[in-house]
């Protein structure tokens, strides 16, 4: 019937001037463009009829093989006079190509241009205007440019209507309304929903719709007042909606943002959960009158609240953000329910949503020193097995272990954390499963990706899935880091040398295996380091100075003379023309040259050092000492005192002034000079007093005290 009737129409209209042709054409392209793209209008049909073509009368025609980006560039570039019909109506044939190719930026730059001639115009067009702001409105909508859809939609709603357009201006306060709410003008935004709520049936659906849009956006916008209005709104207009306990729900949320007192906030939510206990929100309103009720000081009564959540709605979002405060709120030991719920969760590992964060530090922390101090062993072995799962980079297992042994409220008079305990526990713990690790022959070999991944470990190592947990080598790091050797060397007993040819000694990774070669190191048992140094480097095929010049330091000490010759070679070559990485390699050529008896050879290699300005402040007193050794091993004592009074003057506070001291009296001891002897182990005892060295003094003092030649 439609189609009919528009044939017939077609048929007996008159033609038109190009004047009226443009202007319905206008009308037509901006009106479909604003039905296309809002998505608000769907009712534009009787106004998208079939027009004739228009010849462009005026208008310049497009150059051939002209883009689209060069005629708009053009275009925009030529100087008209203001009100040129025929320019604008290139400008918005343009702007239509432009919109085709989704290009809502030049169209809108366009469209600016040509409203601008539409306006000068001697005479007002109103169509023409209307359909331009139209599409102007529809452009800056897809580039959410809300400040120009906001203005092009008030003067819109400002100009006289042109037949019957109620459901275009509908669709124009639609995008009002909700490009007032993006901006956060809320209130506006509100003004205008009311306005489009007494529009048409249709219209309140949508007011209302959109009215719990603004209550959640002023929410969320820190306007509980507004939000107050906008879910009222909805109530208002919508008495049997469906979404009327949402509306409900967003009233009380309101009143707990500030919008009433604390005492009508507890009874909007008491009413709304006793009104809609199936709601899927109920749980989140029970917590928020939980927080309400702690601001009445009903302490007893929020936390009871809350510990119903906790048992009611264990695996709701609600839940789990109660037991993350709970967890900081009450002291250990906690209620079973919450102890439960924490091991259940705990076990799982899985938050009910993405949108909730992995366990904090912070969280982790509480629950180890909770468990801990009440011997809740299993609740601490659940956290301890989800803290090695969820950490995959060992970050969050050293943010725990910082916690636990930072001093309480950084105060610089607690050196010590109370809660240190707990973080050597849980490193313990943690060290533990690498000897578990060890144990697992059927698991398979990985390499240190964390070492290979900055360049410490050898190219030709194959690299495969870490078995130790990053969390294990986090606890070995936080060891060393805080000194705790003896701690890290009590693995050695129970762990095998790296080997490429056994599975089970590659799963730690070279870190962990330097980790404990090194608390061999400080805990005196060197020794015991030489075959870890080596394993390290020949399974990892490392190839950086700190590890090759410990294998070097090493087998100078205890190797073979071979063996120690060819580290010392490799160090050598990782040092390259750093001036500290090579005094620390001729430091180790004396030494080997000493424990060959070569002490001429040596003596010179060590006054080099000592002279070398790039030299350590550290290693030139070690380098005196050892010149003063070799005099000393040559039985020239009178030459080994005076290299050990030169340690003094390079450093008088370390330990080598008191080794100095020590082997200068022992030089004249052997010199039969008891009273130079004495002067030497008394001042050594005098100044240092807390050193292994003093023992020493003291029994060398007793021993020579009798001898007449001291009494004279």
């Amino acid at each position: 019937m439609n189609h009919v009737m528009k044939q017939t129409a077609r048929s007996n209209r008159r033609p038109l001037s190009l004047r009226h042709v443009v202007t319905r054409r206008l009308v037509i392209f901006c009106v479909a463009i604003f039905s296309w793209s809002s998505g608000m209008c769907h009712h534009t049909a009787a106004m998208q009829a079939d027009v004739p073509a228009s010849s462009g009368g005026d208008s310049e025609p497009a150059q051939a093989n002209e883009t689209a980006a060069v005629r708009t560039a053009r275009l925009l570039d030529q100087t008209r006079p203001a009100g040129d019909i025929p320019f604008a109506n290139q400008l918005v044939q343009t702007a239509r190509a432009a919109g085709r190719d989704g290009d809502f930026d030049t169209a809108l730059r366009l469209l600016n241009t040509a409203l601008d001639h539409y306006l000068a115009a001697p005479t007002a067009d109103h169509q023409a205007i209307f359909a331009v702001r139209t599409a102007i409105l529809s452009s800056a909508w897809q580039l959410k440019d809300y400040q120009t859809v906001v203005a092009q939609s008030e003067a819109l709603l400002k100009m006289p209507a042109i037949g019957d357009d109620s459901k275009v201006r509908i669709g124009i306060m639609q995008m009002l309304a909700k490009s007032l709410n993006a901006l956060g003008s809320h209130s506006q935004s509100l003004a205008v929903t009311r306005r489009l709520a007494g529009a048409s049936d249709v219209a309140r659906s949508l007011a209302a719709d959109h009215s719990l849009v603004i209550g959640a956006a002023a929410l969320r916008g820190g306007q509980p007042a507004v939000a107050a209005e906008a879910y009222q709104l909805y109530l208002n207009e919508m008495p049997g909606g469906s979404r009327i306990a949402d509306a409900q729900l967003g009233i009380a949320w309101a009143a707990v943002s500030g919008g009433q007192s604390p005492e009508q906030a507890d009874q909007l939510l008491s009413g709304f959960v006793s009104t809609y206990p199936e709601h899927r929100d109920v749980q989140h309103a029970i917590v928020a009158r939980a927080g309400v009720l702690d601001r009445l000081g009903q302490y007893a009564a929020a936390t009871q609240l809350r510990l119903a959540v906790v048992a009611d709605y264990p695996d709701s979002v609600a839940a789990y953000q109660v037991l993350d405060e709970l967890v900081f709120a009450m002291p250990a030991p906690w209620p079973q329910s919450v102890r439960a719920q924490w091991q259940r969760r705990l076990d799982a590992n899985t938050p009910p949503s993405p949108k909730l964060s992995a366990l904090s530090a912070a969280i982790y922390e509480r629950l180890l020193v909770g468990s801990l101090a009440s011997s809740d062993d299993p609740l601490w072995r659940s956290t301890v097995a989800a803290l090695v799962k969820s950490d995959s980079d060992g970050e969050l297992t050293s943010g725990v272990l910082d916690r636990l042994s930072t001093p309480d409220d950084g105060d610089a008079a607690e050196p010590v954390s109370k809660q240190v305990h707990v973080a050597e526990h849980l490193s313990i713990d943690l060290l533990g499963r690498l000897i578990d690790l060890a144990n697992a022959k059927d698991a398979p070999a990985a390499a240190d990706t964390t070492e290979k991944r900055e360049g410490r470990i050898g190219p030709n190592v194959q690299q495969t899935d870490r078995s130790v947990p990053a969390a294990c080598e986090s606890a070995c790091r936080w060891a060393g880091a805080s000194g705790r050797w003896t701690m890290l060397a009590m693995l050695a007993a129970d762990l095998v040398v790296p080997n490429r040819q056994d599975a089970s000694t590659m799963r730690r990774g070279a870190a962990i295996d330097r980790m404990v070669a090194e608390s061999l190191m400080q805990t005196h048992r060197s020794v015991e380091a030489l075959p870890w140094w080596l394993a390290i480097i020949d399974a990892w095929q490392c190839d950086d100075f700190p590890t090759l010049i410990r294998a070097a330091e090493t087998s100078v000490a205890f190797g073979t003379i071979d063996v120690a010759n060819g580290r010392l070679e490799a160090a050598k070559r990782a040092a390259g023309e750093d001036g500290f990485k090579v005094s620390l390699t001729r430091m180790l050529e004396a030494e080997l040259a000493i424990r060959r008896a070569r002490l001429d050879e040596a003596r010179d290699l060590l006054a080099e050092i000592v002279r070398a300005t790039e030299t350590s402040a550290e290693l030139r007193p070690r380098a005196q000492w050892l010149i003063g050794e070799t005099f000393f091993l040559q039985q020239k004592y009178a030459e080994a005192i005076d290299a050990y009074r030169r340690v003094d003057t390079l450093d008088g506070t370390g330990q080598w002034a008191a080794l100095a001291l020590l082997q200068a009296g022992k030089s004249f001891e052997k010199l039969a000079r008891p009273r130079e002897a004495a002067t030497c182990y008394t001042a050594l005892l005098t100044r240092f007093a807390d050193l292994p060295h003093a023992n020493h003094a003291r029994t060398r003092l007793a021993q020579i005290g009798g001898e007449p030649t001291l009494r004279r």
